[in-house]
């Protein structure tokens, strides 16, 4: 999209300009202020004041209704109408209804005057203010809680609508997680070295692993594109799917390749993102096993820290670039990881990928602690 399209298409962006702003307050205020005059002037018989004086005191009326809805909005957005104070701060709304009616009214009154040109005494203040309070009275108070109502049901307008651009950008982002870890594992060399393993074991007469490894490789690969909508799923389904994967490895490399995991009995019913550590766990394999070293050990661990849970994945055998900056790492593993994190859990996550004291490289995933529900059987 052009910046030419932008700010006709996004309504927030063409109001964010000042100008705009000034002139859409300016003209909807002054068409509101001319309507009540025509409205006022055709349908009452009897008017004391010319046309020019009946406009003249509309619009300075409704401009001044303009400056109190900006109030009104403050007061909207101060005391939320939601499920876990709404009582409050409904007490507390139609407690300012009825002063800022009240003192409107009195302003109504005042400026009436002063744009009549009558004197500013007590016995005109209290004769106009009775008159304001019989047919206007309602009107301010229903107008108070109108506009109240209209920023209620924008503000859950706009979190819907970004609910939904996150829940998109979210099923994109788990559709592509699918494809790319597909596309990795039916690689060429993949494929190559998991075929010559199962033919190596076939021409040794060990069928039974080899009909494993098959069954491994297929169910490897029906995981990395099983059609579901679930974003979350448990640590437990997570590690299921990446112990596939490294029995896959450990066939090729044998003896090369120790996993060891630490998982803390509260987690593993713990929510994760689905597909977030495969990704890891497999930049931690291929890079400890392109080092020189005769044997390569892979952790995972999991534990509860207040009210978080922090997945570890570390190898031995890799060193980082002395300049390396997980922020400006354009792999997708790690960008995909990064970036839904932050898209499900905003600031409530943290991932880092570092260089630890004891010559290792660690990839630490914080997340909210959360017990995923057990999904129904189908």
């Amino acid at each position: 999209m052009n910046q030419i399209e932008k700010p006709i298409n996004d309504p927030a962006a063409f109001f964010k300009r000042r100008w705009i702003r000034v002139a859409a307050f300016v003209i909807g205020w002054g068409v509101m202020g001319t309507a009540s005059t025509l409205h006022w002037r055709l349908f009452r018989f009897y008017d004391p004041y010319t046309l020019w004086e009946l406009w003249r005191i509309k619009m300075v009326l409704w401009y001044m209704w303009g400056f109190v809805t900006f109030g009104i909005l403050h007061l909207s957005r101060r005391y939320r109408i939601s499920r876990h104070a709404w009582l409050k701060n409904v007490t507390w709304l139609t407690f300012w209804s009825l002063v800022v009616s009240i003192g409107y009214m009195a302003v109504y009154d005042i400026a009436l005057l002063i744009n009549l040109g009558n004197p500013l005494n007590r016995h005109n203040f209290e004769g106009m203010f009775s008159f304001i309070l019989d047919y206007h009275s309602s009107f301010f108070y229903l107008a108070f809680w109108a506009t109240v109502g209209i920023e209620h049901a924008y503000d859950y307008f706009m979190k819907y609508r970004e609910r939904e651009l996150r829940t998109s950008r979210l099923e994109a982002q788990l559709t592509q997680t699918r494809l790319e870890t597909l596309k990795s594992k039916i690689h060429p060399h993949f494929l190559f070295n998991a075929l010559n393993a199962v033919s190596s074991l076939v021409y040794h007469k060990r069928n039974d692993e080899a009909y494993e490894l098959i069954a491994r490789i297929a169910e490897l690969l029906r995981h990395s594109v099983k059609d579901h909508d679930r974003h979350e799923v448990t640590l437990c389904e997570e590690l299921q799917f990446v112990d596939l994967y490294l029995e896959i490895v450990r066939i090729r490399f044998r003896d090369r390749l120790r996993v060891t995991r630490s998982i803390g009995e509260d987690t593993v019913g713990a929510a994760v993102p689905s597909l977030i550590l495969q990704p890891l766990v497999e930049n931690a394999v291929k890079h400890g096993l392109s080092s020189e070293h005769d044997i390569v050990n892979v952790r995972i661990s999991s534990e509860m820290r207040d009210d978080a849970l922090e997945i570890t994945i570390s190898n031995d055998g890799s060193v980082l670039p002395q300049d390396w900056n997980l922020n400006n790492s354009r792999g997708f593993g790690l960008a995909s990881v990064r970036e839904r994190l932050q898209n499900m859990y905003g600031g409530g996550q943290s991932f880092e990928l570092r260089q630890t004291s004891d010559s290792r490289v660690e990839a630490r995933i914080t997340i909210p602690y959360r017990v995923l529900p057990l999904e129904p059987s189908r």
